[in-house]
């Protein structure tokens, strides 16, 4: 909820700021704790933006990053920041939840979040949202294509009470009829984590001996639960475990491959036709444990902040390059918005409708949006064979390729 305080006070600090023809601002929103190497691929495509002599014109991006901390007053207030900063467009949040925040803050100014991570279906509903990664939509029915594949009828859902567990236990409602799968749901707290042990104490029925077991919670709580589940021997029962894209989390973690041994997970991939990963990981300076822990999606962010400055190179041509001036109580039909949000943004119409079109090569391959305004769904299945994660099949064209299926380990 937006109160029309918050808005006259976001619409006069905004106002009180004359736009700078020659630095367009570009905000971030993260949890700095957790995402310091997002951070750091975001700063490195902001420099190499600047550097494009094709992009821009005479402009420059200057990055203003925020921290959300994973919390809802937090993330609010960080919108805020930006907005009244005149931020024309935001890369992040990282997480569903974050993002489900932030959006009708941002989006009441027509401010797009372009966010690598954030996947969660009812999120792509709103015009102002832009997501790198395929809406978890498609992770769910790469995960009903293997129920299909091995002839799974019983999923049982371990999600989190949040927009991200949600919407993926929504999901395989709407879609499980069409790959003749039951399924049940156990949902955890995000806010107290700690309930997880009793929770999942109910998955020890009888009923569940046969069943296959997808952990759909967010990463913020993902290693509480793991050890919940530990805790009390869970892992050994049913035919599978099945974690979602959270998982890539712990995948450097001993302690937790050792938890998890004979998981398998869904996890987002890059393309195998294009992209520049190979080359653009080393431009990150990373730790040897940065590297081990490297998620696909710190390219994926670096690509978003790509993604942002094109759009914001096409926009400006709207207005023939010339960034105008706040407008008093006007609608300007050049970007044909109400006179609060092109005030704080007049960019803000014409970057909504440049976005989908932007069609480039980035580091993870292809990015193109296109009308659903989400990437390509490109998955891996990852499976923990005891002492690490191994690459097992690959989803293209919406069907699995294995390499060799009998080299699974089962729990």
């Amino acid at each position: 909820f937006v109160s029309l305080a918050v808005v006259a006070g976001l619409v006069v600090a905004a106002s009180a700021q004359p736009n700078n023809t020659s630095v367009l601002l570009m905000g971030a929103l993260l949890n700095q704790a957790n995402d310091g190497t997002r951070q750091r691929a975001i700063q490195l495509a902001v420099d190499d933006i600047n550097a494009n002599e094709t992009l821009l014109g005479n402009r420059t991006v200057r990055l203003m990053v925020e921290d959300n901390t994973d919390d809802p007053v937090a993330g609010l207030l960080a919108v805020r920041r930006l907005i009244a900063a005149r931020a024309s467009i935001i890369v992040g949040p990282m997480s569903s939840a974050m993002a489900a925040e932030a959006l009708p803050l941002a989006g009441f100014f027509r401010i797009p979040l372009v966010s690598p991570s954030a996947t969660a279906p009812d999120i792509f509903r709103h015009e102002s949202f832009f997501g790198l990664a395929a809406s978890d939509a498609s992770q769910v029915r790469a995960i009903l294509s293997l129920a299909k594949r091995f002839r799974w009828t019983k999923l049982v859902i371990i999600h989190s009470d949040d927009t991200y567990g949600r919407g993926i236990q929504n999901t395989f409602v709407s879609m499980r009829e069409d790959y003749d799968v039951s399924t049940d749901n156990f949902e955890l707290a995000v806010r107290n984590p700690n309930t997880a042990v009793e929770i999942l104490s109910g998955l020890s029925r009888n009923q569940y001996d046969a069943a296959v077991f997808v952990m759909a919670v967010s990463a913020s709580i993902l290693h509480t639960v793991l050890r919940a589940g530990d805790q009390i021997g869970i892992f050994t029962r049913g035919t599978a475990w099945l974690g979602t894209d959270t998982m890539p989390r712990i995948f450097s973690e001993p302690d937790f491959t050792n938890i998890t041994q004979g998981f398998m997970a869904v996890t987002p991939s890059l393309s195998s036709q294009g992209g520049a990963a190979d080359s653009f990981v080393p431009r990150l300076n990373l730790t040897r444990a940065e590297e081990e822990s490297l998620s696909n999606y710190v390219l994926y962010s670096y690509d978003a902040a790509q993604l942002a400055a094109r759009a914001l190179d096409q926009a400006l041509k709207g207005f023939n390059g010339t960034l105008p001036e706040p407008a008093d109580n006007e609608t300007t039909s050049a970007a044909n918005v109400s006179s609060a949000s092109f005030e704080v943004n007049p960019l803000g119409r014409l970057l909504l409708d440049a976005l989908p079109d932007i069609d480039f090569d980035g580091v993870t391959g292809r990015v193109h949006l296109g009308e659903d305004r989400e990437g390509e769904g490109r998955y891996v299945l990852m499976n923990n064979q005891g002492t690490d994660w191994a690459e097992v099949a690959k989803w293209e064209t919406d069907s699995w390729r294995f390499t060799n299926e009998s080299d699974l380990v089962w729990p």
